[in-house]
């Protein structure tokens, strides 16, 4: 831990000191590509492994060495300017690099005035390769208005801008960041110019994209007088649209069998078109069962402080194993007379056969009283999964949802991932546990959270965990969900490079025969969104499949867990577990990403991964008690005991948490 305030290795201290430089970043006209130049100490060469763009796979950025001059080497990379376009954020430059430890680290590149082939104006749209005359005429563009074309079964986009950029304008198009779908042509209907201003009409088929499960944004494409395309995703919309849109832009949505398509104002204020699959709980039963409640139980509203009623659940209502559930069950026991309830779906309760008189079923005028009713909801994910999908936030009680206290029970410990939707001031989250004194440290300085709003417990999942457990020779994967991966076909799921590096692995001769020669026990734990590419997976003979396991067992069983950025890491670090993180696609997850060399051995590629297996059955366990600090076997008592303790700070909100954003914004 003492590597953050200071750096002994100097291979690591010129990587980390902004030493590396990016010269120079252009559009080459020659083949269309972005080319990046980067000048780097001649001594240091021969310790970088590879360099990264954002996600981008490493197939699709060539690098090449140009030449040394004066003890200094340079190097140049280009990317297509197409790839480009797909990355909705600032560009990122990584080094991967192995110091003297001989332990591969990633470190960003941030010595550079401007990654200038991307940037957000002042107005927040995004242009790729901006030319600045273009971005100047672009301005204060907006979209004003949406909706479903009066005559054809088209939908239409109203965007304003400055008139003279008409001229630049080669095209209109709606792009998602699924590189399998294909960006959608929008058609230009009407031209209406008002003063120095024109509104131009756009719109496209409905049957284009409603099919898929996206978010879509308007992407403008000009080009200047010498023949430089610039790209612009345009995410800013006009304050009538907002508050069109606000808390939700359900009520303007298109239909088509059970998918649905509609405008929405996504959390960072940015506008776009949602499309996805319909849920369960918004078919037109239950929005009607949900008016009825509202409408009967409306003069018990005043009452909520009174009440008193807590409301527990876990992922999308469908689950009872997590720490909401944990604390739930504990809760009842030490306090048998308070109105706390647990929230499920039926097909759920059945299976788990849940049995006790405060489960309350999804969908059931019970479940619509005591939400209505509810004052504080407590979960192991955000606010609107206790309506059985996390998408679906339509009807009064969605809105009524928002404004109630949401105290966030973890779903794992943090300081791996990137999670920016549970940071402070997105709105989700109003108080939230802390599994250690590290922990909240992240939480206070990365998330900014008041210290007042988050509580240290433990997790009460870590419970369940029985150190006693560990059978030699069991290995579990658990990869995290890509939501690039999402409704893939199986052929075009095959072709992606997560599938490609598992299935390297899992067919490599050197893997078979450590697996058989050590007569290793080989699981893999699959997202729930991943089962259905579990048949892909069936194929390798040794593998153990599993989709909804008992997880806490199955991480006590294990010898070594082997991650990429899952959180899960550090329950397997709490049972002074080895850790694995393979990593064949670097992802910037942590602002330090020095972290997965901390607690673990990272793998960039199956052969690193079969030596770090290797290695890491022949040492003895280490000892990370220093992240868990402070660390008992009773981490459910303390959580019930400190939220009972402080539930007087829990205070309703007045407004939902969109409007609360909107106004904030326009106070800025």
């Amino acid at each position: 831990m003492s590597k953050k305030n200071k750096i002994k290795d100097p291979i690591d201290h010129y990587f980390r000191s902004n030493s590396i430089q990016v010269i120079n970043i252009f559009e080459s006209k020659i083949n269309n590509d972005v080319v990046i130049k980067v000048k780097v100490d001649e001594r240091y060469v021969k310790y970088i492994n590879r360099w990264k763009i954002n996600s981008l796979d490493d197939q699709k950025i060539r690098t090449k060495r140009i030449s040394v001059i004066h003890e200094f080497a340079y190097f140049s990379f280009a990317v297509s300017k197409k790839d480009i376009e797909k990355v909705y954020e600032e560009l990122k430059l990584f080094v991967i690099y192995q110091n003297t430890n001989h332990s591969l680290e990633t470190q960003i590149i941030t010595n550079y005035t401007n990654l200038a082939t991307k940037k957000i104006n002042k107005y927040g749209n995004i242009s790729v390769f901006p030319d600045e005359n273009i971005q100047a005429l672009l301005g204060n563009v907006r979209i004003l208005k949406f909706g479903l074309s009066k005559d054809s079964s088209d939908y239409f986009i109203k965007v304003n801008l400055n008139k003279n950029i008409v001229a630049q304008i080669i095209n209109w198009k709606l792009v998602s960041n699924n590189d399998s779908l294909e960006d959608v042509l929008l058609v230009t209907r009407k031209m209406v110019t008002v003063g120095n201003q024109v509104q131009i009409t756009l719109s496209f088929p409905v049957t284009k994209i409603i099919k898929t499960t996206q978010y879509w944004k308007l992407r403008l494409i000009t080009q200047n007088e010498s023949g430089q395309e610039s790209v612009t995703i345009i995410t800013q919309s006009n304050l009538i649209t907002k508050l069109k849109l606000l808390p939700d832009g359900y009520r303007y949505a298109v239909s088509d069998h059970n998918h649905v398509m509609y405008p929405t104002i996504l959390s960072n204020m940015d506008f776009a078109i949602q499309t996805r699959i319909t849920t369960l709980y918004e078919m037109s039963k239950y929005v009607k069962k949900a008016w009825l409640t509202y409408f009967s139980i409306i003069i018990f509203l005043p009452f909520i402080r009174l009440l008193n009623i807590w409301v527990f659940y876990e992922k999308n209502a469908n689950s009872a194993h997590e720490n909401a559930w944990i604390t739930f069950k504990k809760m009842r026991k030490l306090y048998p007379n308070r109105r706390i309830y647990y929230i499920i779906n039926s097909e759920a309760k059945k299976s788990i056969n849940l049995n006790n008189d405060n489960i309350v079923l999804l969908g059931t005028w019970k479940y619509y009283v005591i939400l209505y009713l509810a004052k504080v909801l407590l979960s192991s994910e955000t606010r609107y999964h206790v309506l059985g999908d996390a998408q679906f936030h339509r009807s009064m009680l969605s809105n009524k949802l928002s404004k109630k206290v949401h105290v966030f029970l973890q779903h794992g410990m943090n300081g791996i991932k990137k999670v920016p939707m549970f940071h402070y001031g997105h709105g989700q989250i109003d108080f939230l546990i802390a599994a250690s004194n590290w922990e909240k440290d992240v939480i206070t300085h990365k998330w900014h959270y008041p210290e007042k709003q988050v509580f240290v417990t433990g997790l009460p999942r870590w419970d369940d965990l029985n150190i006693q457990n560990l059978e030699k020779g069991v290995i579990t994967f658990m990869p995290t969900w890509q939501s690039n991966l999402a409704d893939l076909s199986h052929k075009s799921f095959e072709r992606t490079s997560f599938f490609k590096s598992y299935s390297g692995l899992f067919l490599d001769e050197n893997f078979i025969n450590v697996v058989q020669n050590d007569n290793l026990e080989v699981n893999i734990v699959m997202h729930p969104k991943f089962e259905q590419y579990k048949a892909l997976f069936q194929k390798f003979k040794f593998l153990n499949i599993h989709v909804s396991a008992d997880l806490n067992y199955l991480l006590s069983r294990s010898e070594i867990l082997i991650t990429d950025y899952s959180s899960v890491a550090w329950d397997a670090l709490y049972l002074n577990r080895k850790v694995v993180f393979f990593q064949p696609e670097i992802r910037q997850e942590e602002d330090n990403m020095s972290i997965f060399n901390e607690i673990g051995t990272v793998a960039t590629d199956k052969n690193d991964l079969i030596s770090a297996i290797i290695k890491k059955r022949n040492v003895n366990f280490e000892n990370y008690d220093a992240f868990f600090e402070p660390k008992t076997d009773y981490n459910t008592v303390r959580v019930i005991n400190t939220l009972v303790e402080n539930e007087k700070l829990f205070k309703l909100h007045f407004f939902t948490y969109l409007h609360r954003k909107l106004i904030k914004r326009l106070k800025k």
